[in-house]
């Protein structure tokens, strides 16, 4: 009776973890977001032609980009119609006013399929400000698959700059 009813228990988990794999994942929302970024959502395009994009974990984070230390955000995004990636950067003291940058804007980061992983930084490596001219805050660390590269993201004060380190 014990191997029966233990059997029986291994099939129902079985059954049950089987239906939940094959469910598809929730899309993401701007509930997921801070509520400091949703004026840059609901004051402009972004919600009718942009969707969140969790190809990349995390798909947003904050930082202090332009050095006024009032958070700034970086949202990964996909275009509703093209399906490609973009990037949307929300500067704290002017949320109403993000910056969107599509695929091939940037002559070192043509592709942002190419990105494995993306993370903030309050400051880059010493010597860095010769590479980064105009830099007035942190900036976003970007790795690249598969080379194991990376690219320097950072606010000059008049649009964002993407410069490979090397």
């Amino acid at each position: 009776m014990k191997r029966i009813c233990l059997l029986l228990l291994s099939a129902a988990l079985f059954l049950s973890c089987r239906g939940s794999l094959n469910q598809e994942q929730s899309p993401l929302t701007v509930d997921y977001l801070p509520r400091a970024v949703l004026p840059a959502f609901e004051q402009n395009t972004l919600k009718t032609e942009y969707r969140l994009n969790g190809n990349i974990n995390p798909f947003y984070f904050s930082g202090n980009f332009d050095g006024d230390e009032v958070p700034d955000y970086a949202v990964f995004l996909q275009n509703k119609q093209s399906r490609k990636p973009a990037m949307v950067f929300i500067r704290g003291a002017e949320p109403g006013t993000p910056v969107i940058v599509e695929e091939e804007r940037w002559a070192a980061l043509k592709s942002f399929n190419e990105i494995e992983y993306w993370k903030p930084t309050d400051h880059f490596p010493a010597g860095a400000g010769t590479s980064l001219p105009g830099i007035k805050g942190g900036g976003i660390v970007v790795g690249l698959k598969p080379q194991s590269e990376v690219r320097w993201l950072y606010w000059d004060g008049r649009q964002w700059q993407c410069v490979s380190p090397e």
